[in-house]
């Protein structure tokens, strides 16, 4: 008989894609690829968030790679933050790195056990609505020049 330890270890990760986005709050013992959207908290041992997905909500995670959008609190051990992420929100953590290149509008706190922290802004708020916008192409300029 397998303990409950040993069903997680053994597990597959679970993946939303990235045509996926969902609503609602996703908690596992294992392992979670996310490439599409979700509006709702994240708690997992280990959360890898690629690079065009996004989460508006909260994350807690004893591992989390982060390449795409957080508007939302991480809470997690380990946290990585690659040049492609965007967060907006707090980041509580043992371990972090952070590439260059990365954008992070908010505070990055150190804590022994930063799945346990509790954010005041986390407990009093509801997770950061999706925002959806589309950036208009860029003006195209034709410039000409006379000679005299």
């Amino acid at each position: 008989m397998f303990s409950k330890s040993d069903k997680t270890a053994h597990s597959a990760p679970s993946f939303l894609s990235a045509n996926m986005q969902a609503h609602g709050n996703f908690t596992t013992d294992g392992e979670i690829q996310i490439d599409g959207s979700v509006e709702g908290d994240v708690s997992a041992a280990k959360l890898t968030l690629g690079e065009h997905a996004k989460i508006a909500g909260h994350i807690r995670a004893d591992e989390a790679i982060i390449r795409g959008e957080v508007r939302g609190s991480i809470h997690a051990r380990t946290v990585h933050i690659a040049k492609s992420a965007r967060v907006t929100g707090d980041v509580w953590h043992e371990v972090l790195s952070i590439e260059a290149g990365a954008y992070i509008e908010g505070q990055c706190k150190h804590s022994e056990a930063p799945r346990e922290t509790e954010d005041l802004k986390l407990l009093t708020a509801e997770p950061p609505k999706v925002i959806h916008s589309k950036v208009a192409a860029p003006a195209t300029h034709h410039f000409s020049a006379t000679s005299a």
